[in-house]
């Protein structure tokens, strides 16, 4: 196993890589958690309940719109390589592409103009606690700005069980890299960061 981050790239997700981002879905992303291997990174944007998500969420029902949609480049995001292999994805994209299902969240950060929000995390388990969500996250911020937003959200669970419920993010590694928390809800916080003034 490598150590450190020597020679891992972050890139935006392009539809020229959307092969790459299935090939990390189908293989790495959910290795040691198959049961949560169906959401394809769908969750947060269909609109609905948890009950709606809970009966939607199907493997090949959400593999097959999310590839099509990264492939027409509706979808957005970074993507970390090792060489030519993904082992990593952070779902970043603007607030209005996302439905929140959590009580509070949606009101907590409001789909305004110029609002981003970052709702998912994925690292492939061989790479997990050795800064790569960091990685991600600075690409993030930093495609984002680039793209004219002025802010970004996300949301890490409070209290995560398993690797699995850290998908919105370790706490202190959003603290660390400038976001403020802005909303305490139920089971998560609401943190954001300005890109631009």
């Amino acid at each position: 196993m490598k150590s450190g981050l020597d020679g891992i790239r972050a890139i935006p997700l392009t539809p020229d890589r959307a092969a790459d981002w299935e090939r990390f879905f189908s293989e790495d992303a959910f290795a040691d958690h198959p049961d949560w291997a169906s959401c394809w990174c769908r969750c947060f944007r269909l609109p609905g309940t948890i009950a709606d998500w809970d009966a939607a969420c199907d493997a090949d029902a959400n593999r097959v719109p999310m590839t099509s949609d990264v492939r027409a480049g509706t979808v957005h995001g970074v993507l970390a390589y090792d060489g030519t292999r993904v082992i990593g994805w952070c779902h970043a994209d603007a607030r209005s592409a996302f439905h929140f299902r959590a009580p509070g969240q949606a009101e907590a950060s409001p789909d305004a103009p110029g609002a981003a929000a970052i709702v998912c995390f994925l690292v492939a388990p061989a790479w997990r606690r050795r800064g790569l969500t960091r990685l991600l996250l600075d690409a993030a911020c930093a495609e984002l700005a680039r793209c004219g937003f002025a802010q970004v959200d996300a949301y890490p669970r409070k209290a995560p069980e398993e690797a699995a419920e850290m998908f919105g993010g370790p706490l202190p590694v959003l603290r660390e890299a400038g976001f403020s928390e802005v909303a305490e809800l139920a089971d998560r916080f609401v943190l954001r960061k300005m890109l631009r003034s």
